[in-house]
């Protein structure tokens, strides 16, 4: 989304409002190291010692624009932290926002090495098919003890509707400064998140405004299972709110990115592309249809006929354009969508959000980087579709878009008078019942005990299916069969060139029907011979499995996870005429937790006995996305439970 579309300009023609310029422009390290090996020496591992970022704003009679200062040193005491540093990666040189990019190392005994612009070196690297430049310093001769100081200067267009900055990382980092230095009719707004400190004015200076915060220890972020860690950091959130010289107040505003998305998505056609697209649109043949099925038959036919780029390029937003070329952007498909919706009679509401897995949107701080993903909502059906995502299909956006907060966006009527409104709501994550994975396995010991016939079947429907199920369909031969044997190896890697057969892999199957693949094999490891009796494995039969045996430290993060899902597993099996089960208790398991006393989280395990033969049912869901921290080992003990029925193993016992 264009942000300086929706804002407009902010230029004040008054040159007695520019602001200080270029705090930083004459930077040059300090001579005299001012760090002491001794001070730091503890420190076993990486850490950045001192860091300051500064952004100044400046605005002129003639133009507007933002420096953006960053400085860093960092301590290395550990070889890892050598072997991670031994570059430092640059912007281009003639990229035209770098004033200049700086580094010096500085070596346990004090020398001093200084890189500059004639040291920056280039390297490529493959990316789609295409080589990629990148630029870099090369560090050398680093030790245990080593410091790396860098430093960059760069100039940008201001940037006032929303910007995050992070003070936590993968690294323990101390004594940290950020500050904002703007004009003074300038007036930004800020948020704290996860702890950082509350921000500051500096209440000293009367030519600028200037807010600051300072922390001096912020504790690294652990990697840890069922954890974002781009979204727990210690952070700021900051926009410009008011311009007092042109006394505009609420400048980063949610009603006024409302109106210009709407209307901007919302066009008048001219009648040589109404008449193209009504063409499109009569050929559906879809007015006969309910609204699920008018909604799909569209969703599939500019998602099977039309490329999306993600790319912010005017042609791509064209209808004329996207007609001829069957290309279009995120922004391009939200308006080829909308016309086709308008035509079928189907209500909308354009939605706005995020992917929580990266920044999670902000339901109180409103701010144009939350308004990244495009979505529809459709009140009638409760319902969503992601209109830029190709394989994308119905109600399966993007899992981690929702259970997250979104900008709906709708025209309304009021007294004759059509607006748009823009409000900020919920998007419910779908139920663990629409992603599931179902097993059916038949085992056979009539005409062999140590290789019996194991004849499985393979369900997959909704999220559990999408990253297998939308793209068979492109597949050549060779490709479609080394991802049959992939298939196999996803319940054992023994099971090596057998035969899969797979259903429902036409392009628009998924979300209609379940993926389905299925074998019959009687070449595999699941049962072996020892001494008179025979181990069958039961449990290996699902495949392997998530597992957290390993305890943590005390989890301070709740576990959040991409989305609900469901899980059921029937193995049907006979016992050998002449044998007995020793054991089969152990494929007896119950662990399920409830919240709000409902049962969200469930692994069990059961034995029925019919007609001579047995069958143990499984089932597993997790009915909620996030669970808390203070209730991590009931979560920890549902995913073992799970890791420890695929350890199963029935002792099958000569009488």
């Amino acid at each position: 989304m264009n942000i300086k579309k929706i804002a407009g300009s902010l230029l004040i023609a008054v040159t007695a409002f520019t602001a200080n310029a270029q705090k930083y422009q004459d930077f040059e390290f300090n001579e005299e190291v001012e760090f002491s090996k001794d001070s730091l020496s503890h420190i076993e591992e990486e850490a950045i010692i001192k860091r300051t970022q500064s952004f100044e704003y400046i605005v002129t009679a003639q133009e507007e624009y933002q420096y953006e200062y960053n400085y860093s040193a960092r301590w290395l005491g550990s070889d890892k932290a050598i072997e991670e540093n031994n570059k430092i990666y640059l912007s281009a040189p003639d990229d035209g926002s770098v004033v200049f990019q700086k580094a010096r190392v500085i070596s346990p005994e004090g020398k001093v090495t200084e890189l500059n612009s004639d040291d920056i070196l280039e390297g490529v690297y493959e990316e789609d098919g295409d080589e990629v430049k990148y630029y870099y310093f090369a560090v050398e001769g680093l030790e245990k003890g080593s410091i790396i100081e860098e430093c960059s200067y760069k100039k940008y267009g201001s940037n006032y509707y929303g910007t995050k900055v992070y003070f936590q990382g993968s690294e323990a980092r101390f004594n940290q400064t950020f500050e904002l230095i703007c004009p003074p009719h300038l007036w930004f707004e800020f948020k704290s998140l996860n702890g950082a400190p509350e921000i500051e004015k500096d209440t000293t200076l009367e030519d600028e405004n200037r807010w600051f915060l300072t922390i001096d220890t912020v504790e690294k972020i652990k990697s840890q299972p069922y954890l974002y860690t781009q979204v727990v950091k210690q952070a700021l959130l900051y926009k410009l709110n008011r311009n007092s010289a042109q006394n505009r107040g609420d400048i980063t505003s949610y009603s006024r990115a409302a109106d210009f998305v709407y209307q901007s998505t919302h066009q008048e056609l001219g009648k040589k592309t109404a008449k193209a697209i009504d063409k499109i649109y009569k050929g559906l043949d879809i007015d006969e249809l309910d609204t699920e099925g008018k909604i799909r038959a569209i969703e599939e036919y500019i998602k099977s006929n039309y490329q999306v780029i993600n790319a912010s390029v005017p042609s791509l937003e064209d209808l004329d354009f996207i007609l001829e070329n069957k290309a279009m952007s995120p922004k391009g498909s939200v308006k080829f969508h909308i016309q086709f919706f308008e035509r079928a009679g189907i209500e909308n509401h354009i939605v706005l959000t995020t992917d929580r897995s990266e920044i999670r949107f902000d339901e109180e701080f409103e701010a144009y980087l939350f308004l990244l993903k495009y979505l529809f909502y459709f009140p009638e059906l409760e319902t969503y579709i992601a209109p830029s995502e190709q394989y994308s299909r119905w109600e399966y956006i993007p899992d981690t878009w929702a259970h997250n907060y979104g900008l709906f966006i709708k025209s309304m009527n009021v007294g004759g008078v059509s607006a748009v409104l823009g409000e900020i709501k919920f998007i419910e994550a779908l139920p663990y019942t629409k992603s599931t994975d179902k097993m059916y396995i038949d085992v056979d010991f009539s005409e062999d005990i140590q290789y019996p016939t194991v004849d499985l079947r393979k369900e997959m429907f909704g999220y559990t299916a999408i990253y297998l199920q939308p793209y068979v369909f492109r597949f050549d031969e060779q490709a479609l069969t080394n991802f049959k044997s992939s298939m196999s190896q996803m319940v054992s890697e023994d099971l090596d060139g057998i035969e899969v057969n797979l259903e429902n892999i036409e392009e628009n199957d998924f979300s209609r029907k379940p993926y389905i693949f299925s074998f019959t094999t009687k070449e595999h490891n699941f049962v072996e011979k020892a001494g008179d009796d025979y181990l069958f494995k039961l449990g290996e039969l699902i495949g392997p499995q998530s597992e957290m045996y390993q305890e943590e430290e005390e989890r301070v993060y709740d576990i959040e996870a991409d989305h609900t899902r469901h899980y059921y597993r029937e193995i049907t099996f006979n016992v050998p005429e002449g044998y007995q089960i020793k054991n089969l208790d152990d494929a007896k398991m119950d662990h399920q937790y409830e919240m709000d006393g409902e049962t969200r989280i469930l692994f069990t395990s059961k034995v029925i006995e019919e007609n001579g033969k047995y069958k143990v049912v499984s089932e597993e869901y997790y009915g909620q996305v996030v669970w808390p921290s203070e209730k991590y080992e009931q979560y920890r003990e549902v995913i073992n439970a799970a890791a420890d029925f695929n350890k199963i193993v029935l002792v099958l016992e000569k009488k």
